[in-house]
C-alpha cells in the first residue's frame, strides 16, 4: 500500500488557528458570565406624568381628563384615596376623570396610581366648579312712556341652559302693567310716576341672574290749539269763540277756573265762550281742560269788550294817473261788520268803491274829484271826505327816424368845367410820375456801368 502525504498551505493553517483562538475567547466570556454572581439593577419608581385637571370648570358643562403615569411596572391602576369628586363626576381605574359637574364649589381629592409590582404614587387635585354666567340679552325697557299708551317688552337671557323662566323679585310694576314667566312685560300704564323693580331669570338647572329696571310714566301733554280770543267784542253784539285742544284722550271737558265773564257772556263745558256783552271792560280768565282720563291743562284768556265806535284807520288815498290802473283800500275799526259806501260826491270816471273798502279801476281822464266815504258797522259809523286828483297821462315821446350817411362825392362847383379841371390835374400828376420813373431808371443804368 502506498502512503499519501497531505500538505496544508501555511495561509490556510494561519486562518484556522486564528478562528480557534476567537472561539476559545468567546467560550471563556460565556463561562464567566454564566458562573459569575448576579448584580441587581434598581428600577425607577412609579410617578404621575399627566398635568393637573383643568380648573375652574362650569356647572353642567362636561369635563374629561386622563391621568397617566410612568416608571414602575405596568399596567397601572388608578383610584381615589381621599376627598370627594364633584357631583356628577367619576374616576375610572384606567385614570379617566369625566362627567358633568352639577354643583358649584371647590373640590379637593387625592388620586393614587398602583403599578404591577404594587408600587404607588399619589397626586392631590383641586377642581373649582362655577355656576354658569347667565346674562340678560334683551335691550333696555322703553322709558319714558306716556300714560294710557300701551307698552310691550320681552326679556331674554343667555349663558345658562334653557328654558328660562322669569319672575319679579322686588319693587312694583306700574298700574295696568303685568309681567309673565316667559319674560313679557306688557300692558297700558295709567298712573304717572317712576317705577323701579327687579326681574330675575332662572335657567333649567336653577341658576339665575337679576336685573333692576326703572320705567317712568309721564302724563299726556294737552295743548290748546284755538289761539287767543278775538278782541275786542262789542257791547250789544253777539259773539262766540270755541276753545280746542290736542293730546290726551277725548272727550274733553272745559271749565272756568278763575276770572269773571262779562255780563251777558257764558262759558260751556264744551269750551264755547258766547253771548252778548252788555258793558265795556277787560276780563282776564283762566280756562281749564280735562281729558277723559282726568289729565288737565290750563290757558290764560283775555276778553276785551268795547262800545262800538267806527274809526277810519287808513290814510287818504294817493293820486292817480289817467290811463293807468289804480288800487287803494279804505280801512276802519271800532265795530263789527263794517262795510264801506259812497255817500256823496262822484268818483273819478273809471274807478269804483267796493263794500270791502277797495277803490279800484283805471281813471279815464285827468281832473280832481271830491267824494265822501262812509264806514258803517253794526252799531256805529264814520265818514271821510276825500279829494282825489287824477293827473294827465304823460305825453308820448316823438319817434326817432334813423339817418343814412351818403357816400363821399367829388366836389361839384362848376359842372363840365369842374370835371375838365379834375381830369387835367390827373393827367399832369401822371406825367410827373412818368418823368420821375425815367430819371430813376437812367440813374440806375449809369451806376451799373461804372467799373
Amino acid at each position: 500500500m502506498s502512503s499519501t502525504t497531505v500538505r496544508v498551505s501555511p495561509v490556510w493553517m494561519g486562518f484556522v488557528m486564528g478562528a480557534a483562538r476567537q472561539l476559545a475567547g468567546l467560550l471563556g466570556f460565556a463561562l464567566v458570565v454564566l458562573f459569575s454572581p448576579a448584580v441587581a439593577v434598581a428600577a425607577e419608581p412609579v410617578a404621575f406624568t399627566s398635568a393637573a385637571p383643568a380648573s375652574p370648570v362650569t356647572a353642567y358643562v362636561a369635563i374629561s381628563h386622563t391621568f397617566t403615569a410612568g416608571g414602575g411596572t405596568g399596567p397601572y391602576t388608578y383610584s381615589l384615596v381621599s376627598g370627594a369628586l364633584p357631583v356628577g363626576v367619576s374616576l375610572s381605574s384606567a385614570g379617566l376623570l369625566s362627567g358633568t359637574p352639577a354643583t358649584p364649589g371647590s373640590y379637593t381629592f387625592t388620586v393614587k396610581v398602583t403599578d404591577a409590582a404594587a408600587g404607588t404614587a399619589t397626586q392631590p387635585v383641586t377642581i373649582v366648579v362655577q355656576p354658569p354666567a347667565i346674562t340678560f340679552t334683551s335691550g333696555a325697557v322703553p322709558s319714558p312712556v306716556v300714560a294710557y299708551t300701551p307698552v310691550s317688552h320681552m326679556f331674554t337671557a343667555g349663558g345658562g341652559t334653557g328654558p328660562y323662566s322669569y319672575s319679579l323679585v322686588s319693587g312694583a310694576l306700574p298700574a295696568g302693567v303685568s309681567f309673565s314667566s316667559a319674560g313679557l312685560l306688557s300692558g297700558t300704564p295709567i298712573t304717572p310716576g317712576s317705577y323701579t323693580f327687579t326681574v330675575r331669570v332662572t335657567d333649567a338647572h336653577g341658576f339665575g341672574a337679576d336685573k333692576t329696571v326703572t320705567i317712568v310714566i309721564t302724563a299726556p301733554v294737552l295743548t290748546f290749539t284755538s289761539g287767543t280770543v278775538p278782541s275786542p267784542w262789542y257791547t250789544g253784539q253777539a259773539r262766540t269763540h270755541t276753545f280746542t285742544v290736542t293730546g290726551g284722550a277725548s272727550p274733553y271737558t272745559y271749565s272756568l277756573v278763575s276770572g269773571g265773564l262779562p255780563i251777558g257772556v257764558t262759558f260751556s263745558s264744551a269750551g264755547v265762550l258766547s253771548g252778548t256783552p252788555a258793558r265795556a271792560g277787560t276780563h282776564t280768565l283762566s280756562i281749564k281742560v280735562t281729558d277723559a282720563h282726568g289729565f288737565t291743562a290750563t290757558t290764560p284768556a283775555t276778553l276785551v269788550v268795547a262800545d262800538p265806535a267806527v274809526v277810519f284807520t287808513s290814510a287818504d288815498p294817493p293820486g292817480a294817473v289817467a290811463g293807468q290802473a289804480y288800487s287803494f283800500t279804505f280801512a276802519a275799526a271800532g265795530d263789527s261788520g263794517i262795510v264801506f259806501t259812497l255817500t256823496s260826491g262822484t268818483l273819478p270816471a273809471g274807478l269804483s268803491l267796493a263794500a270791502t273798502g277797495a277803490l279800484t279801476g283805471t281813471p279815464a281822464t285827468a281832473g280832481t274829484s271830491t267824494f265822501t266815504v262812509k264806514a258803517a258797522g253794526t252799531a256805529s259809523s264814520a265818514t271821510r271826505t276825500v279829494t282825489l286828483t287824477v293827473a294827465a297821462a304823460p305825453a308820448a315821446e316823438p319817434t326817432s327816424v334813423p339817418t343814412t350817411t351818403a357816400p363821399p362825392q367829388l366836389p361839384r362847383t362848376g359842372g363840365t368845367a369842374s370835371l375838365a379841371a379834375w381830369l387835367g390835374a390827373g393827367v399832369l400828376a401822371g406825367g410827373v410820375l412818368l418823368l420821375l420813373g425815367a430819371w430813376l431808371w437812367a440813374r440806375r443804368t449809369r451806376l451799373r456801368a461804372i467799373p
